[in-house]
């Protein structure tokens, strides 16, 4: 599946301001335009995984409005829609609020996402005149199930380099005072073809505002890598976890962490699962790593803190 293309969130802006018709630049500024297949606004939009619920209190009262609104706004924009709804929004484990209500727009792909931010604006502005309280996003249809895991493909030379960047991470972390679980490599993305070689970071979750000043100081500590980093919460594993495993020249596919990670040590890296193979027989199968985790405190013959994969 080919990817759309995309363009700058600098690019829209000076699309908007040339052709007259742009919102002031604190509205722009207030949208969140870092996820090319998602955005909204205001503010930052509650990351992966995300719950739904209906939209509740005064602007439950908007919802014909609202899509009157959207889907003139979406027309004169040349964006086609597959969906719209007026619900709320809001990350898994959370409790909801008014602010979560969302005006949430699922559109189909067109080739280009210039439109969404001169869209967004427009948007923005008009439900904020209907007093609707809460946020406006617009999604790939392609991206409603959220981020999924693919197994990582990483050259020989960042295999060789992977423990180090582990050590750093871990250090960077310790240093910021996150209680982290996991440090893995793995390919993160809507779906397999525009997934990007990610370092994710299970951890005890800080408050959300601390979350992406905490990702972009970790990126700069490898910054010679260009590896994105994601911190994910630790309290249960998402998303579309595979089942391949890469070479590690034997060195550990997890370190343990404040919180108590086991540290894995195998022949091949494993990103969320664990695979058990039979070599008589040929089966094999797939046990989430918490499991293992849960299991493995019950063997008295394994060594606390480690795993031999076979």
């Amino acid at each position: 599946m080919s990817s759309p293309q995309i363009s700058s969130f600098s690019g829209a802006r000076r699309q908007q301001n040339s052709s007259g018709e742009a919102s002031s630049s604190s509205l722009e500024s207030r949208i969140d335009s870092h996820d090319e297949f998602r955005m909204g606004g205001p503010g930052l939009l509650p990351p992966w995984p995300i719950d739904m619920q209906p939209a509740s209190g005064p602007s439950a009262s908007l919802i014909a409005s609202l899509n009157s609104l959207a889907i003139g706004i979406l027309a004169r924009h040349h964006l086609v829609y597959e969906q719209i709804h007026v619900c709320q929004r809001y990350t898994v484990g959370d409790t909801p609020t008014a602010a979560d209500n969302t005006l949430y727009i699922r559109l189909v792909p067109s080739g280009t996402n210039a439109a969404w931010i001169p869209a967004l604006a427009d948007l923005l502005t008009e439900a904020q005149k209907m007093r609707f309280v809460g946020r406006v996003e617009l999604i790939d249809q392609r991206a409603v199930a959220g981020l999924c895991t693919f197994a990582p493909a990483p050259p020989l030379s960042l295999q060789q380099a992977w423990p180090a960047i582990q050590d750093r991470i871990a250090y960077r972390l310790a240093s910021m005072n996150v209680n982290w679980s996991l440090i893995i490599l793995a390919n993160r993305g809507y779906w397999e073809e525009v997934a990007v070689t990610t370092v994710l970071i299970k951890a005890r979750l800080p408050p959300r505002h601390l979350v992406h000043s905490i990702e972009s100081r970790v990126e700069q500590d490898i910054d010679g890598y260009g590896l994105p980093v994601e911190l994910a919460g630790d309290g249960l594993l998402w998303g579309v976890f595979s089942t391949v495993v890469f070479p590690s020249n034997g060195e550990p596919f997890a370190r343990a962490g404040d919180s108590g990670a086991w540290v894995l040590t195998s022949t091949g890296d494993v990103t969320g699962l664990l695979i058990g193979g039979d070599t008589a027989d040929g089966s094999s199968h797939v046990i989430p790593i918490k499991d293992v985790f849960s299991d493995i405190e019950q063997m008295p013959n394994i060594a606390p803190g480690t795993l031999e994969l076979a």
